[in-house]
């Protein structure tokens, strides 16, 4: 009796979760993942509901519009002058594998009003062809019509 409690115990909990691990959201499409350093890694392998990674990154203290490549949030108007500069603190590009794009978000590094835009297209669509196009930047003002805050 006592082993078949055990049993129904350990199968109750959710796999994913190790504890003393960072929490991860996860979907087939993409992964956001804090890291030890306050890092926000988001891997992508295909984006066809860019709503539920901006959602996902906003819960994660991240004010990000994330939309389809041609499609930007008309909401969104650039932060300004050193935008590049900024961009490179906010954001590390990492090498993927294969059709992996991988991004390692900073939210310490943003500057007061300043938000995240990324837009991204579907196989097919990029016009190199294969993976995913994934385009990150110029910084944009924040503002609840675009980044949520």
């Amino acid at each position: 009796m006592a082993a078949a409690a055990v049993l129904a115990t350990t199968t109750l909990l959710p796999a994913s979760h190790q504890p003393g691990r960072p929490a991860t959201a996860q979907l087939a499409a993409w992964t956001v993942a804090k890291q030890a350093d306050g890092g926000i890694r988001v891997t992508i392998r295909e984006l066809r509901d860019p709503a539920a990674l901006q959602r996902t990154l906003r819960a994660d203290g991240v004010p990000a519009s994330v939309t389809f490549i041609g499609r930007p949030n008309p909401a969104c108007q650039p932060y300004g002058l050193g935008g590049g500069h900024l961009l490179r603190s906010m954001v590390t590009s990492l090498p993927g594998h294969g059709n992996l794009r991988v991004l390692v978000i900073h939210p310490s590094a943003f500057t007061a009003g300043a938000g995240l835009a990324i837009a991204a297209g579907h196989p097919g669509q990029s016009p190199r062809g294969g993976g995913i196009e994934l385009t990150v930047g110029p910084p944009v003002k924040a503002s609840p019509q675009c980044t949520g805050s």
